[in-house]
Protein backbone atom coordinates (compact mmCIF):
# COMPACT_ATOMS: atom_id res chain seq x y z
CA UNK A 1 0.00 0.00 0.00
CA UNK A 2 1.30 3.62 -0.98
CA UNK A 3 0.06 6.77 0.33
CA UNK A 4 -0.75 9.46 -2.78
CA UNK A 5 -0.83 12.67 -2.10
CA UNK A 6 -3.93 14.56 -3.28
CA UNK A 7 -4.35 18.30 -3.90
CA UNK A 8 -6.66 20.09 -1.73
CA UNK A 9 -9.51 21.81 -2.77
CA UNK A 10 -9.19 25.42 -2.60
CA UNK A 11 -12.16 26.21 -0.59
CA UNK A 12 -11.03 23.25 1.92
CA UNK A 13 -7.80 25.19 1.74
CA UNK A 14 -9.45 28.49 2.66
CA UNK A 15 -11.57 26.60 5.47
CA UNK A 16 -8.94 25.28 6.56
CA UNK A 17 -6.92 27.99 7.34
CA UNK A 18 -9.64 29.83 8.46
CA UNK A 19 -10.22 27.13 11.14
CA UNK A 20 -6.29 27.86 12.08
CA UNK A 21 -6.98 31.43 12.09
CA UNK A 22 -10.10 30.94 14.75
CA UNK A 23 -8.27 28.36 17.06
CA UNK A 24 -5.34 30.70 17.37
CA UNK A 25 -7.49 34.08 18.15
CA UNK A 26 -9.36 31.85 20.76
CA UNK A 27 -6.23 30.69 22.42
CA UNK A 28 -5.07 34.25 22.53
CA UNK A 29 -8.18 35.35 23.86
CA UNK A 30 -8.08 33.01 26.50
CA UNK A 31 -4.98 33.06 27.72
CA UNK A 32 -5.17 36.39 28.29
CA UNK A 33 -1.91 37.88 30.25
CA UNK A 34 -0.64 34.38 30.22
CA UNK A 35 -0.48 33.82 27.14
CA UNK A 36 2.53 36.30 26.69
CA UNK A 37 3.29 37.70 22.68
CA UNK A 38 3.67 33.85 21.14
CA UNK A 39 -0.05 33.31 20.76
CA UNK A 40 -0.54 37.11 19.49
CA UNK A 41 1.70 36.71 17.12
CA UNK A 42 1.03 33.35 15.79
CA UNK A 43 -2.47 34.75 15.10
CA UNK A 44 -1.13 37.82 13.62
CA UNK A 45 0.86 35.56 11.43
CA UNK A 46 -2.08 33.62 10.39
CA UNK A 47 -4.41 36.52 9.98
CA UNK A 48 -1.60 37.90 7.36
CA UNK A 49 -1.43 34.53 5.49
CA UNK A 50 -5.57 34.18 5.26
CA UNK A 51 -5.66 38.17 4.16
CA UNK A 52 -2.54 37.64 1.43
CA UNK A 53 -4.74 34.54 0.26
CA UNK A 54 -7.38 34.11 -2.07
CA UNK A 55 -9.61 33.23 0.26
CA UNK A 56 -12.84 35.34 -0.26
CA UNK A 57 -13.97 37.09 3.61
Amino acid sequence: MRDRCQPVAAEALCDSWKQRLAEAGMRWRLAGSRAGDADGAEFQRLLAVVQASDCPG
